[in-house]
């Protein structure tokens, strides 16, 4: 029985990743799709068309994503840009039919998922950790997640409410 589950690292250099949870496979993942805020801009907002796109054709059972909130050290401006994009972003996923129909959505706080795979900030532990726990047979998908902290996160987002009940194996290797 599948379980598809997306999981969403927020954020510019965020990631979206789709992720067959029952059997640990990575099905398809992008980095958070951003464009020009106005044609002369340097600023970059979420692209929403293709992140609705992205989400609707991958048609997850459940998203979780990870519940951010302001840093002590960024500016007014960032921090209004951050929460604008998460807005954005939740907007869609309420959307969703997964989350419509069966209510299927998590938000998951960065300690706490972070600490359930025992990781900490850095993220090419996260990268390290991700690559470890999926099976990924594309090597598109291979070179997205050891190139993509964002991405890496993602797919360690929707994994965990599954870590969370013990049933997420300790190594995709181990499976093979």
């Amino acid at each position: 029985m599948l379980m598809i589950v997306c999981g969403i690292d927020p954020g510019l250099r965020g990631g979206i990743a789709i992720v067959d949870v029952e059997d640990q496979v990575l099905l398809a993942a992008q980095e958070m799709p951003l464009v020009k805020e106005t044609k002369n801009s340097k600023n970059k907002i979420l692209d929403v068309c293709k992140f609705q796109k992205f989400l609707t054709d991958m048609q997850p059972e459940s998203i979780v994503i990870e519940r951010v909130a302001s840093r002590p050290a960024q500016s007014s401006q960032s921090t209004f840009t951050f929460g604008r994009m998460y807005g954005a972003i939740e907007s869609i996923v309420y959307l969703q039919k997964c989350v419509v129909e069966q209510g299927m959505f998590e938000r998951v706080e960065p300690r706490v998922w972070k600490k359930a795979f025992g990781l900490s900030s850095d993220k090419g532990k996260s990268k390290e950790s991700a690559s470890k726990l999926l099976l990924i047979d594309d090597i598109n998908l291979l070179n997205k997640i050891s190139k993509s902290d964002g991405i890496a996160e993602a797919a360690l987002i929707a994994l965990y409410p599954f870590q969370r009940e013990g049933k997420i194996h300790l190594s995709a290797i181990e499976r093979s």
